[in-house]
């Protein structure tokens, strides 16, 4: 199927530039891999920060937590917010099997099952 679609996207462009060179269209890695941090090795260190915690936290206080276990002693807002973006979607998969989310009051907190 995704072959035919190509050869539609393939036809379309011949139509608008006979020379183009559709080799020379790479595909985009999307994700963006931060070296200094192991896969797996965020959502590992959240974890802990929960075992440690007293009481269900605001995903943004989990990313303020692993990002100073993580060597980053005052984290600034940007930063806290990357790290939110990739937290929060792991907890959501993880939610019911390792984490509990509690909704009410808002943002939502998180804690070990």
């Amino acid at each position: 199927m995704i072959r035919g679609e190509f050869k539609h996207v393939k036809a379309t462009i011949w139509l608008l530039d006979s020379d183009f060179d559709i080799a020379s269209v790479k595909p985009q890695d999307r994700r963006q891999v931060n070296p200094a941090i192991k896969r797996g090795q965020c959502f590992r260190t959240a974890l802990e920060v929960l075992r440690q915690a007293n009481e269900p936290l605001p995903t943004a206080e989990i990313a303020r937590r692993v990002l100073v276990a993580l060597g980053n002693p005052s984290p600034d807002t940007a930063a806290i917010r990357k790290m939110f973006g990739a937290i929060y979607p792991t907890l959501r998969r993880r939610e019911g099997e390792m984490v509990k989310a509690y909704q009410d009051p808002k943002p939502t907190r998180w804690a070990l099952v």
